[in-house]
């Protein structure tokens, strides 16, 4: 039987990053011949066992893999969710003249967070304020600085380089952290904000601009100075039907008008006086993989449209204009346990989490042996669990389960999950 990629050679960058296992094995199951490159070993990117072929070319070195794309007859390319192997994709395909869902300028804009925050002033979106500083900390700029604040690399993912500062002293170290994480070596100063986090994933079909689903973001706040990190992202928002009424056309036109035709995007916001408030966007596959939740509620997926459209030209295999459905039949969530730092040395309910009702996936982080040292940022995620239920109180029982269930233990026997995520914000709060 032909299949949708019968013929076609798919070359995938990065065999370690989030979702590259999954665009293998979806091209393959559609006849596609996948290559996985990087520079390391198969034993080392994941994706490269599932391949067809392996090359040990470093996604960096874009003169040779363009010279070997030629030679090989490459249909597409393809990457996970890494802005470093998004940016060597885009060159490539622009070198061999091949799809890819956004222009360099597009990705500039959208990757860029100070542009981004400009972007959005234009189309009367809020974003959070910021304030001016510079290497030279000059007296007139720390004035102005009202405390707590949070320092963030312009050009980097993660949550690395990010620090919450309360005083001056704080703010003029984090400011050199991070630095050391900017590619353009330069930070952004902002207002830290305590409300409602939010995050609404865009799928963009044929210049159609289609909210997919909309979610709160919960986070754990133990690690003081750190940026927070996050315990559970519930769907849908309770802050869905607001949005909707008074911000979600103002967003679709703003990324209209910078000629998006196709691809998926994650946008991330506070909730102040029931207005968004933009702080971060990303033009690519979530690393929160929120369109696995979008999939496991309305069976629509963003990713698998992405590989079409590399192989094809054409984001097809839903019409998201009647697919998508951001106000959900059900209640889901993806749970991210958090580690303390440390050497794991056991881990202890994984196999029964499995089992439970409503548990869709369970993508792990790190397993035993492994060594968490970087506080502060996203390498402290511990597992990936994806979760549908029928309510809200279905779906508060079985995180509570989850949580009573798993344990990390270090070299020592202590525990090395952080608190998870109080289910009792779903059962006493106006969730549907």
């Amino acid at each position: 039987m032909n299949k949708l990629f019968s013929g076609k050679k798919l070359l995938v960058l990065a065999g370690h990053a989030i979702s590259s296992c999954e665009i293998v094995e979806y091209a393959k199951s559609q006849g596609a011949h996948v290559i996985v490159t990087d520079y390391l070993d198969p034993i080392d990117s994941p994706a490269k066992q599932l391949a067809d072929e392996d090359w040990m070319i470093s996604t960096a070195d874009v003169d040779l893999l363009e010279k070997c794309a030629r030679g090989y007859g490459i249909d597409g390319i393809f990457t996970g969710t890494n802005d470093f192997h998004i940016e060597r994709a885009i060159e490539l395909c622009e070198r061999l003249n091949l799809p890819f869902y956004c222009t360099r300028e597009q990705w500039d804009i959208c990757n860029n967070k100070q542009r981004f925050k400009q972007l959005c002033r234009n189309h009367d979106i809020s974003v959070i304020p910021e304030y001016h500083l510079t290497h030279e900390f000059l007296r007139a700029d720390l004035d102005k600085i009202q405390y707590p604040v949070i320092l963030k690399p312009v050009d980097s993912g993660g949550s690395k380089g990010i620090s919450v500062c309360y005083d001056e002293n704080e703010l003029i170290d984090a400011y050199n952290k991070a630095i050391s994480y900017s590619t353009s070596k330069r930070v952004i100063v902002e207002r830290y904000m305590n409300g409602t986090e939010t995050v609404l994933y865009y799928t963009i079909q044929n210049g159609y601009v289609s909210l997919s689903a909309m979610c709160d973001r919960y986070t754990n706040t133990e690690q003081v100075g750190l940026a927070p990190l996050p315990t559970a992202y519930i769907f849908p928002s309770r802050h869905l039907s607001t949005y909707l009424e008074l911000d979600h056309k103002n967003v679709q036109q703003m990324y209209q008008s910078i000629g998006l035709k196709n691809g998926f995007i994650f946008l991330q916001a506070f909730i102040d006086n029931d207005r968004i408030c933009c702080y971060e966007m990303g033009c690519r596959i979530a690393g929160a993989q929120g369109h696995k939740i979008i999939s496991a509620v309305n069976d629509i997926n963003a990713l698998q449209m992405l590989v079409n459209y590399h192989l094809t030209g054409k984001m097809s295999g839903w019409d998201v204009r009647t697919a998508d459905n951001p106000k959900f039949p059900k209640m889901a969530c993806k749970l991210t346990p958090l580690l303390k730092t440390g050497k794991i040395d056991s881990i202890i309910g994984l196999d029964e989490i499995e089992e439970l009702p409503g548990v869709k996936e369970i993508v792990p982080v790190h397993k035993e042996g492994d060594i968490v040292d970087k506080e502060g940022t996203l390498e402290q995620i511990f597992v990936r669990i994806f979760l549908v239920a029928d309510n809200k109180y279905s779906l508060a029982t079985v995180i509570d389960q989850i949580q009573n269930t798993l344990q990390v233990k270090d070299e020592n026997g202590q525990n090395m999950l952080l608190n998870g995520f109080d289910t009792r914000i779903l059962t006493k709060g106006d969730y549907y």
